[in-house]
């Protein structure tokens, strides 16, 4: 079990034992968490011990339970290294930097009040790239970070989209991140059918269902 704190109160968590019952038992008697605390989540719950988790969680806090379903893919570092992104002419890729967190905070579906924070850190501490137009505000029309749970925030604005923007960036990452020697790991939320597709069609193993628990306390 660990605690992150960066605009939300994540609890990270995780055991091999099959049963989860010692997971139980921590999440049970710790002392440690702070139960009422806002922005209380659990990201990334393995699917093997979500029910485990969640009925702790019941009988822990007062506000509402959110689940966010999610399917986690791999891939790895040397075939990331592989894939070569290229761009037209009217376009290029950049990293972001921090005056771009409040646009890509703003379009994040799952935005709080709490997570412009934890945007402007991943920009600051982490990997990220956004796609620009030669001609435009400066402002990015496509972008992905590296989170701690993998790539994330992978979002094009609206009148670009269908145009293949998301892909080349995906692919940009990718080949950023293996070459440093680090495998792709990510998040898609069920349900969103496009994303899934693109994974898949880069060559992204499934690994396994997670659910992301939030708390609105």
């Amino acid at each position: 079990v660990v605690a992150l704190q960066c605009g939300w109160y994540g609890i990270v968590v995780h055991t091999l034992e099959p049963s989860c019952q010692e997971l139980v038992n921590s999440l049970t008697r710790t002392q440690l968490i702070q139960w009422g605390r806002k922005g209380l989540f659990f990201p990334f719950v393995h699917e093997r011990f979500y029910t485990a988790v969640k009925k702790v969680l019941m009988s822990k806090v007062e506000g509402e339970i959110v689940p966010t379903h999610n399917t986690t893919y791999w891939m790895h570092q040397d075939r990331a290294a592989e894939l070569q992104a290229t761009w037209p002419g009217d376009v290029y890729v950049s990293p972001l930097d921090i005056s771009h967190a409040a646009i890509v905070n703003a379009a994040w579906p799952h935005h709080t009040s709490d997570s412009l924070q934890y945007v402007q850190q991943l920009i600051e501490l982490s990997y990220s790239a956004g796609l620009f137009l030669n001609n435009g505000d400066g402002k990015p029309v496509c972008w992905a970070l590296q989170a701690d749970y993998g790539i994330g925030l992978l979002h094009t604005t609206d009148p670009h989209l269908r145009k293949g923007y998301a892909r080349i960036l995906m692919k940009y990452m990718f080949n950023m991140l293996g070459k440093r020697g680090l495998a792709v790991n990510l998040c898609v939320v069920d349900g969103n059918l496009p994303s899934h597709r693109l994974f898949q069609s880069l060559g992204c193993e499934e690994v396994c269902k997670c659910v992301f628990l939030m708390v609105n306390n």
